[in-house]
């Protein structure tokens, strides 16, 4: 019997994808709660796990105004299987598989026959790759994201309907993914000629039960709390000050720099080499003009409750950005058969991830592999801190590494380094991973404070500093590793 063995090989390949992404899971089964996760994950599972998985609104203390559908979930995982990191770490699996398998259908469908190694470029998207090693609701975003995609652009029906849903509970930029979706899908019904009207209203009905559930979230927190999205004495109320005109210019600026950070500038750069021929593909090629159109839709609508306030352009923000970006280049590289430009993209997005940047500029740490050193560093720094019996609260640390043990590790203990001012405390805890410190606190610990015990690898860079005018002649060795 004769077997098309290319065939099968070729349709077998993604199953070294899902391997992939298996030994990632298990590679970073281990690693401690990170940046943002601490709050959207941690925090929020252990406030349902805690209440024993009571449906309730959470307390303003981690409230940030988001629907905790994730951290609800979490912790019924926790209370399935324990609440470890490796369960954690394992329940983001489906949706890792889901991005996987979703980006395949969408590669079939517009590359049939050349599908893996586009596959490759918009897999390797540095922020996806980064949030696909934690326990990050921006996974399942991005799951629901792609699954919608595909189901708009090859008109389904009934997983729209979960996608649409799967966004409503993934978060507020989840609420804004779905609405933009549903725009594009409007665009897309109207310009088919063989569509009627009722045809048309079918598909919007499939939009109603997703935005349902936001509004009725929207509704009952502000009917018990009087605020959404944050309030006055909120812990995140300064990322929502408003910026005055300069400050929105300085934020459209740092959006840029965001769609070109990390390796992503080579697709801006293919795209003015190619601009001409990218012009003539987009008038005479419906399925690239509809991406384009997407794009272009995400790229101005995406931003606009993101730009007016003071810190809220984090790099993870705009994953659909870099997925349609990455999507548009490649189908166009695939379109003038370009398999060398590609395999060069990948290398530039790997690459990207270790771009060196000066300590004192703000890093998005949780959206590059850079960080995956600083894991191993900062338990290695707690361990010398215990065995030179340093209490944690004589020591000073930033944001991701004040919360409580607990939280970050999953373990029994609720220590936690001190939050109060610098000249307070005896000790820090350095680390460039730590973006909240400022430029004048960064000069005080460089240039007074004496190092005690100093760690590297990768760019990442940890210490242990002493306060000179607390501690006198205490300790004068250096210790470095």
């Amino acid at each position: 019997m004769y077997v098309p063995v290319k065939k099968y090989l070729i349709s077998g390949r993604i199953f070294y994808f899902y391997l992939f992404y298996f030994l990632l899971t298990v590679f970073f089964s281990r690693y401690s709660f990170f940046w943002d996760t601490i709050q959207l994950a941690s925090s929020h599972a252990h406030f349902f796990y805690n209440n024993n998985l009571e449906i309730s609104l959470l307390p303003d203390s981690i409230d940030s105004g988001h629907l905790p559908a994730f951290g609800y979930f979490l912790a019924m995982a926790w209370s399935v299987f324990g609440k470890t990191l490796v369960v954690s770490h394992f329940f983001m699996l489906p949706f890792l598989f889901g991005i996987v398998y979703q980006t395949y259908r969408l590669c079939k469908y517009l590359f049939p026959g050349n599908i893996y190694l586009p596959m490759l470029v918009i897999l390797a998207e540095p922020t996806l790759l980064a949030q696909s090693t934690m326990v990050s609701p921006d996974i399942p975003l991005m799951f629901f994201f792609v699954l919608l995609l595909n189901e708009i652009l090859q008109q389904g029906k009934y997983l729209k309907l979960l996608a649409v849903i799967g966004l409503s509970l993934a978060s507020m930029r989840g609420w804004m993914a779905a609405l933009i979706l549903f725009v594009f899908d409007i665009i897309i019904q109207f310009s088919n000629s063989k569509k009627n009207f009722r045809q048309i209203a079918q598909n919007i009905m499939l939009y109603l039960p997703g935005g349902t559930i936001a509004i009725i979230f929207l509704f009952v927190h502000f009917s018990i709390k009087g605020w959404i999205v944050y309030h006055p004495a909120s812990p995140w109320a300064s990322c929502f000050e408003k910026v005055d005109f300069n400050g929105y210019i300085r934020n459209i600026g740092i959006y840029i720099w965001r769609l070109i950070d990390f390796g992503r500038i080579v697709f801006w750069v293919l795209a003015l080499v190619y601009l001409k021929k990218i012009a003539g593909l987009f008038r005479s090629d419906m399925q690239f003009r509809q991406i384009i159109v997407l794009l272009l839709l995400f790229i101005l609508i995406f931003p606009l409750n993101i730009l007016p306030y003071k810190q809220l352009t984090q790099h993870r923000y705009f994953l659909p950005i870099y997925f349609l970006t990455a999507l548009s280049i490649v189908y166009f590289l695939v379109y003038i058969r370009k398999k060398a430009l590609l395999a060069i993209c990948i290398l530039i997005l790997l690459a990207g991830n270790y771009i060196p940047y000066p300590d004192t500029i703000a890093r998005g740490w949780d959206s590059t592999l850079a960080y995956i050193p600083y894991n191993n560093l900062r338990k290695n720094i707690i361990g010398y801190l215990k065995e030179n019996n340093i209490p944690p609260e004589e020591v000073k640390c930033w944001f991701p590494n004040t919360a409580p043990a607990y939280k970050i590790d999953l373990v029994s203990s609720d220590e936690s380094f001190s939050s109060l001012p610098l000249d307070s405390c005896n000790y820090c805890f350095y680390s460039n991973v730590f973006n909240d410190v400022s430029d004048e606190e960064y000069n005080i610990i460089h240039k007074t404070w004496i190092p005690v015990y100093k760690m590297y690898c990768m760019g990442v860079k940890t210490g242990i500093f002493r306060n000179p005018e607390t501690t006198g002649e205490k300790w004068s060795i250096i210790c470095e590793k």
